[in-house]
């Protein structure tokens, strides 16, 4: 009897209940590039080496004002240019199973469009601890690779590339989210992408309430027997 009367009480609620996951903010720093702001110079267009709060790799990429490319920034008024084999990266805290989207806004600007086998990407790769990569069960670096652009791109028109979605595996601790251009089409290459509006989120996946009503109810059920 006791347990019909427990079953009425809860039994509707776990069946109907859930719980949705929460994103965080955006956790990049410098996300659009717009520090320190770089103005108009007489002598010649602004710009500066890499780009606050990323680090650098390749040593060709540079923050310029969006007037240099002809098309305004996707967020604010500066960009970031990478050209040849080069990136940038930022490594953000992560736990094990969560859903992380890494995204950037990118270009094939015509003001040096990209050629041959010249690539713009955003990818996540993950680490155990800093300096140890997660690793596959063959030893290879687990890297989520996303959406990228190509010299065959639009020109002058910006498009998200990235990941969307991603499962941090179980043992990461770190997701690096990588902005990268390089010859990666196996062809001679060339030209200049323009990075902007970068963006990493991660959304711990909940136990939905219906499980942990479910685990209540049986708890509850296992005190009043041992009562009874």
């Amino acid at each position: 009897m006791y347990i019909k009367t427990f079953k009425k009480q809860i039994g509707l609620a776990v069946v109907s209940l859930s719980v949705a996951a929460t994103a965080s903010a955006n956790l990049l720093t410098n996300a659009s590039f717009e520090d320190p702001d770089t103005p108009f110079s007489s002598g010649g267009a602004p710009e500066y080496f890499g780009a606050p709060g990323w680090t650098d790799f390749g040593g060709n990429t540079f923050t310029l004002e969006d007037f240099v490319t002809g098309v305004p920034a996707h967020d604010g008024n500066q960009v970031l240019k990478m050209f040849g084999f080069s990136g940038v990266f930022q490594e953000l805290a992560v736990n094990g199973g969560d859903i992380v989207d890494g995204t950037a806004w990118a270009m094939n600007g015509s003001y040096d469009p990209m050629t041959g086998g010249q690539v713009a990407g955003a990818n996540i790769e993950w680490f155990d601890s800093a300096g140890a990569c997660t690793q596959d069960m063959g030893g290879n670096c687990i890297v989520s690779f996303g959406a990228s652009i190509d010299a065959s791109a639009t020109q002058d028109v910006w498009t998200q590339i990235g990941v969307i979605g991603a499962v941090a595996p179980s043992t990461s601790t770190i997701g690096r989210l990588v902005l990268i251009t390089g010859n990666f089409g196996g062809d001679p290459a060339g030209g200049a992408p323009v990075f902007d509006d970068a963006n990493f989120t991660a959304s711990a996946v909940p136990v939905p309430a219906a499980a942990w009503l479910f685990g209540s109810a049986l708890a509850g059920l296992v005190v009043a027997r041992r009562k009874k």
